[in-house]
Formats: structure tokens, sequence, C-alpha cells
């Protein structure tokens, strides 16, 4: 218990800023999951040009 205490107190403000901002990085999260089940279904493509524009595909950017 004394260590989560000591955790909350050292990163205090980093825990008040985060609660209190506005952003949130869920669609870079969401971005990189679908990277990572491109490339798990895909197992390996020819080349990385395949696999970028799948990618590219897929994500619509």
């Amino acid at each position: 218990m004394s260590k989560i205490a000591k955790t909350l107190i050292t990163r205090e403000k980093a825990l008040l800023d985060t609660i209190i901002s506005p952003l949130s990085n869920g669609m870079m999260e969401g971005t990189n999951n679908k990277i990572k089940l491109i490339k798990r279904r895909g197992f390996g493509y020819r080349n990385e040009d395949r696999l970028f524009l799948r990618l590219r595909l897929e994500t619509g950017r």
C-alpha cells in the first residue's frame, strides 16, 4: 500500500494533467491496432509496397 501512495505522490502532477486534459490518443491507438491486425492477417507480404498499399486502403489515409 505504501508503494502505491509513493507513486501517487511522485506522479501527482502528471495524473492531474491527464484527468484535466481534453486530449485523447484513442484515434492513434485504433490505427495502431488496425495495422497490427493487417500484419497478422497478411502473415508477410512479398514486398513492403504491398503492405503499405494495404495499410493505406484499410486506414483511409
